[in-house]
């Protein structure tokens, strides 16, 4: 552990960065999905993980809008 001048207190080596999630799912959504994913993730305080979900939830519901277990499922992952 490396120590600082100005207080002589321990300092912790900076970890290397972690992949952020939204790089991590950027190659499963499509080119539409990752635009919306932008602008789901701009709601403040909202995970990625939620961002995530929310764009799944609507490219569904946009494919199959009649399936109303999916629109009750898929709320109810976001409660």
């Amino acid at each position: 552990m490396v120590t600082s001048d100005r207080w002589d207190k321990p300092v912790r080596p900076k970890r290397p960065r972690r992949r952020s999630p939204r790089n991590f799912y950027h190659d499963s959504l499509s080119e539409t999905e990752q635009i919306q994913l932008k602008d789901a993730a701009k709601v403040e305080n909202l995970g990625d993980e939620i961002a995530v979900l929310r764009v799944r939830l609507k490219t569904a519901l946009d494919e199959r809008p009649e399936d109303y277990a999916l629109l009750a499922r898929g709320v109810e992952m976001l409660t």
